[in-house]
């Protein structure tokens, strides 16, 4: 039998229209970004990372348009870590 794929989220990755104002926002909330620059932000979430990325460039990297309406690339991904 394969191995089993974990029951966890270690990375939830957030596309943004206003990466600086969202940002910006969960720091007001006391979260410490783990990240510099202006491209993304990274926030540890007890045993998870939350990170916030430029909605048109995580459209990009899934070869999607951002969605305007239902039916495009919804702006969010999950991933599961395994070795």
């Amino acid at each position: 039998m394969a191995d089993k794929i974990p029951a966890r989220l270690n990375i939830l990755t957030l596309g943004v229209r206003d990466l600086p104002k969202v940002r910006s926002f969960y720091e007001a909330l006391g979260w410490e970004s783990r990240s510099e620059g202006d491209e993304f932000a990274r926030f540890w979430i007890g045993g998870a990372t939350l990170a916030l990325f430029s909605l048109n460039l995580l459209a990009g990297e899934a070869n999607m348009q951002p969605s305007e309406s239902t039916g495009r690339f919804s702006g969010f991904t999950c991933a599961v870590l395994v070795e």
